[in-house]
């Protein structure tokens, strides 16, 4: 009966052991799933923020480029607008 009794223990220490790594497996499993997500929304995030910084920079290009041909207009004596009517 003792034996039988240790047998019995044995089985279920090693059942929950089992189960016990086999939830944490799992939870460990979600973790890295769950921070694979996040570094690739991360990712994304910092690609969109690229996006927007590489357009901001271009219309600021743009802007400048806009004023130094109205300054130079300006320098010329005419503006932009009496360029287009023909003054």
């Amino acid at each position: 009966m003792s034996r039988k009794r240790t047998l019995q223990q044995v089985a279920l220490a090693l059942a929950s052991a089992s189960y016990v790594g086999y939830v944490a497996l799992d939870r460990f499993a979600l973790h890295d799933e769950t921070a694979l997500e996040n570094a690739k929304r991360r990712g994304r995030l910092r690609g969109e923020a690229k996006v927007r910084r590489v357009q901001m920079e271009e219309d600021a290009a743009a802007a400048a480029a806009a004023a130094a041909a109205e300054e130079a207009a300006a320098a010329a004596g005419k503006t932009p607008t009496e360029k287009r009517a023909g003054r």
